[in-house]
């Protein structure tokens, strides 16, 4: 039996307003949470797997510097 989990990739990376974030795997999600130094309001964050776009989201994304950006993702597989 294949652990389905093993085939999911260890990192993802996204797209935020003119910034690149990386996101880490832990269990089966994919978590940000980091402090933002500027401004960043957005409408879309693009997720890349080995990077090629693999999904768009769209979410409305404003903070200011010294706020916290916490995302989660994660990719189901059936």
């Amino acid at each position: 039996m294949i652990d389905i989990e093993q085939l999911l990739p260890e990192y993802i990376t996204a797209h935020i307003w003119d910034m690149t974030f990386v996101w880490s795997k832990v269990w089966r999600k994919y978590i940000i949470k980091e402090m933002v130094n500027d401004r960043i309001e957005c409408d879309c964050v693009e997720i890349y797997v080995n990077d090629k776009l693999f999904d768009r989201i769209n979410k409305q994304i404003i903070l200011q510097p010294w706020d916290t950006l916490h995302l989660e993702y994660q990719i189901d597989v059936c």
